[in-house]
């Protein structure tokens, strides 16, 4: 059916109006994705509905008499113009005329466009004269580029025609400065994605690599040479005909996800989210099991922004220097036999080189590193001719880079170039070197990480992790919370394997057959090794492979105030050596998931962690009578502080008395001062809870301590209470006194992640006393599942924690994770205490759309058995998922 034959069927000889036009729309919408489904070609489909729209603009012209003016002109700009009109993008329509309009064709004009928005048409419009087109061109780059690619729809062909003389691409805005604006402009949009084509939910349009780039060439073609397709590129001789296919079949490609988004999302929009991933890539055919369709969907994806941002970057420089040939000279300085650099991009000297000579790509990255060392403006990247001699290498070169000695040789220059090495490395992740060196590579680029914690592809976000490392270590002004890291680093005894650990750290996923970290320690163990590195600096390097989410796991899900679990986090670290290779590597690494993953709470848990570690490591970690030196110290240091405000010793004594070791463990002495004076003015023979709020100890966040007579559930009436009120818990100490009661600290946060502001501290302290004595309280319900969370698969578990001394301390280690959603540790928290077992603390982590909350537990004063474990365990995932599941602790 074609789109004659829709407007037919529905209007004969009827006007169009806001109902039978919206039926028009959905036939042919229908029409058009029916099109899309027997395999009809993209141009086509994009052609039918440019044919379609400017067919229903000509009969609303007609129906609105805006013919009655002679001089008016209906213009298809932008994509529209050039017939690129996708299922659902916007329609540019510019509405011109030679004078002003008067008040009658103004309002029919209005009516005209309000008709096109009620049939849910994305309609951008400008009503101008020419002469104010000419104007708002001059001004606007935007404008300026729009009136590029116009259509006359319907209307004055004078009128058309005296714009298309005063906008004629030879006279208006001169190439020079428009070249200079378009290159700003991609520039500047780049930025704000920033600079990389591997965000794992990517934008089609506007990334690096997008279709906005391959527009940016063929407007500076047709300002430049009147190109108006790529084959007129080619017929010029800019570029080979195997790059025309490239950069055909690449936008083609993006089209195809484009319509098939568009189809799916039935809107207007570019961004390929993680919830239209599974539908685009089924609509497009690909199939497999779990997770495979979406990977390789999204791996041909970056491969075609990969190859349209290579031809852009080599076209954008041949018309630069066509363009400005008359007013700079382009100076050449020679490297060496083999290289030379034009102006900042480096060249080779025989096109033929990378083939006769494979080493020599290695050779021309360390030389980018070492030039870039000296100043980093004086290099940029790599000239059309050398990069169009790389991407020849890159197909018929069938050997591995790192089989030949020479280029071992060069890597680990580069690598021991500490300060030259990111645009190196940065090269040769962009423009496939990396995999050209080691295959292992191959499964890293464009691999997807299906959560909400990364932003980035597994190549990209290792380089940003190595980025950060350089970052963090040498910015001055850098952000306090790295001070600790930037200590570190300049006092590692060799800074190189640092990066180099960062470049290998996840070189194990996409793998099967176990944990990314075990297969990555192994891959690393034999590429250090064919790179002779000294044994011990690999064994290093392997292991902190191996335990590069180590420290963070610790830190977030483990209750790093236990002495036991610093004393194991110690035996495993080993030495102070290697604590600070790891606490550098780890910040790095998290730092690089995304730009929101690192802040004080998270910034104050590591420092905590590498602190208690090094206390450890310098005394004896396993030695019990150490904390007991810590009590003592907390109590003797708060008791000065009591006394100077003139509070009763023997008072503070025997209340301490009621208090656990543990309790002067978690807390310093400020917040042991701070409680300690509350308590002694609290009437224990009250039913009310006392509820303290403080600031917790360098955290982005509030503590809440509450204190009151101890009975079965209290834990879980608090997290219900708090979830009530929309706050959010990022830790929980839970300890009791041997009067029983409860003292029980919370640090939380608003939903928003930031400190509960002090004027609301007062109605949540009142709601919460109110609440926690009113034994039938219930948290609201109905609260629906985030739809960003929807498509993600984790599978409810719990675990049992084997660590040492537990059982001999009556204590059961428990991790809990699950799909976060709210009300989560809620239901948690009812289900364990619903058997009868008490929560002695409870650690609360959150990594994108995965929940690992850990617990310790006992049952009646002792560990749980076996038995109790598994009952545990089913209730538990019964509460979360809603359904009994048997699993192995």
């Amino acid at each position: 059916m074609k789109f004659s034959d829709v407007l037919a069927r529905y209007l004969g000889s009827r006007e169009i109006t806001r109902e039978n036009g919206r039926k028009l729309m959905e036939t042919f919408n229908l029409h058009l994705a029916n099109n899309f489904y027997r395999g009809t070609s993209l141009q086509e489909l994009a052609d039918d509905r440019c044919c379609f729209i400017d067919h229903l603009l000509t009969l609303l012209y007609r129906q609105f008499h805006l013919y009655t003016n002679p001089e008016l002109a209906i213009i298809a700009v932008g994509g529209y113009g050039r017939k690129e009109l996708h299922p659902f993008t916007d329609i540019d329509v510019l509405i011109l005329s030679e004078n002003e309009l008067d008040r009658d064709i103004s309002e029919k004009i209005s009516d005209f466009i309000t008709l096109l928005w009620d049939l849910k048409l994305d309609v951008g419009h400008a009503v101008r004269t020419v002469s104010q087109c000419i104007s708002a061109g001059l001004e606007d780059l935007t404008i300026a580029t729009n009136l590029l690619e116009k259509r006359l729809i319907c209307g004055s062909e004078d009128t058309y025609n005296k714009l298309q003389t005063a906008t004629d691409p030879k006279k208006f805005w001169p190439i020079k400065k428009f070249f200079r604006a378009k290159i700003e402009e991609q520039t500047q949009r780049h930025s704000m994605y920033k600079n990389t084509m591997y965000r794992l939910e990517p934008d089609l349009k506007n990334m690096c690599g997008g279709l906005r780039d391959v527009q940016t060439i063929m407007w500076i073609a047709r300002k430049f040479s009147n190109a108006t397709k790529p084959v007129d590129i080619l017929n010029q001789g800019l570029i080979t005909e195997s790059e025309y296919h490239e950069l055909f079949f690449s936008a083609y490609f993006i089209w195809k996800v484009r319509f098939a988004l568009q189809f799916v999302s039935k809107r207007n929009d570019n961004r390929l989210t993680f919830d239209r991933q599974v539908a685009v890539a089924k609509m497009l055919g690909y199939i497999g099991e779990g997770n495979i369709p979406v990977e390789n969907l999204m791996i041909r994806f970056y491969l075609s922004t990969q190859s349209i941002e290579e031809i852009n970057q080599m076209l954008l420089k041949m018309y630069e220097e066509a363009i400005f040939k008359d007013e700079y000279e382009t100076k050449i300085k020679v490297l060496n036999s083999k290289f030379i650099l034009r102006g900042t991009m480096i060249d080779v000297v025989d096109p033929n080189l990378f083939i006769t000579e494979p080493s020599s790509i290695m050779e021309m990255m360390y030389i980018i590193s070492c030039i870039s060392a000296a100043d980093y403006k004086n290099i940029t990247g790599l000239y059309p001719k050398c990069l169009r001699s790389l991407k020849e290498a890159r197909h018929k070169l069938n050997i591995r880079l790192i089989d030949i000695p020479k280029c071992r040789h060069y890597f680990l220059k580069i690598l021991n170039n500490i300060n030259g090495m990111l645009l190196a490395l940065k090269i040769m992740m962009r423009h496939g070197i990396m995999t050209m060196y080691m295959s292992e590579w191959m499964r890293l680029t464009g691999l997807m990480q299906f959560d909400m914690f990364h932003t980035y592809t597994v190549d990209e976000h290792t380089y940003r992790t190595i980025s950060n490392i350089h970052e963090f270590s040498h910015t001055e002004n850098i952000d306090p919370s790295k001070n600790l890291f930037r200590e570190i680093y300049h006092n590692l005894p060799k800074q190189h394997l640092l990066y180099a650990a960062a470049l290998m750290h996840d070189i194990g996923k996409g793998r099967p057959g176990g944990h990314h970290a075990q297969i990555g320690a192994e891959i690393s163990s034999r590429f250090f090794a064919k790179h002779e590195l000294p044994p011990s600096e690999v064994r290093l390097l392997t292991w902190l492979v191996e335990h590069h989410i180590d420290f963070s796991n610790t830190a977030q899900r483990r209750d790093i105030s236990d002495p036991n679990v610093i004393s194991d986090f110690a035996t495993m670290v080993q030495d102070e050596t290697h604590l600070d290779y790891l606490y550098c590597l780890s910040i790095a690494d998290i730092c690089a998931t995304n730009d929101t993953a690192w802040n004080s709470w998270k910034d104050a848990l590591f420092k905590e962690l590498y602190y208690a570690t090094q206390k450890a490591l310098r005394r004896d970690p396993s030695h019990p009578s150490e904390w007991l030196l810590i009590v003592e110290e907390n109590k003797k240091e708060t008791m000065k502080l009591l006394c100077t405000d003139g509070i009763d010793k023997n008072k503070v004594t025997e209340l301490w008395n009621t208090f656990s070791e543990n309790y002067f463990i978690r807390h310093n002495k400020s917040q042991i001062c701070h409680h300690t004076k509350h308590i002694l003015s609290y009437d224990k023979r009250s039913d009310l809870p006392l509820i303290i709020f403080g600031e917790s100890v360098n955290r982005l966040g509030t503590e809440i301590f509450v204190y009151m007579k101890d009975h079965l559930g209290i834990f879980a009436r608090i997290v219900k209470i708090l979830l009530a009120k929309q706050i959010s818990i990022m830790n929980a100490s839970i300890l009791g006194s041997s009067d029983g009661f409860i003292m029980d600290s919370f640090t939380v946060t608003t939903r928003e992640g930031s400190p509960i502001p002090p004027e609301k501290m007062g109605p949540l302290k009142k709601f919460m006393m109110m609440n926690l004595i009113n034994t039938t309280f219930t948290s609201p319900s109905g609260t629906s599942m985030p739809k960003k969370y929807l498509q993600f698969k984790i599978k409810t578990s719990v675990i049992y924690l084997d660590i040492p001394g537990s059982e001999e301390n009556g204590v059961t280690h428990m991790e809990v994770s699950a799909l976060d959603r709210p009300g989560l540790l809620a239901s948690i928290a009812t289900a364990i205490e619903e058997f009868g077992v008490n929560i002695h603390a409870a650690r609360i982590a959150t990594t994108g759309e995965r929940a690992d909350d850990g617990f310790t537990i006992s049952l009646n004063g002792k560990a749980l058995n076996d038995e109790e474990k598994n009952r545990l365990r089913t209730g538990v995932i019964r509460a979360i998922d809603g359904k009994e599941e048997n699993q192995n602790s």
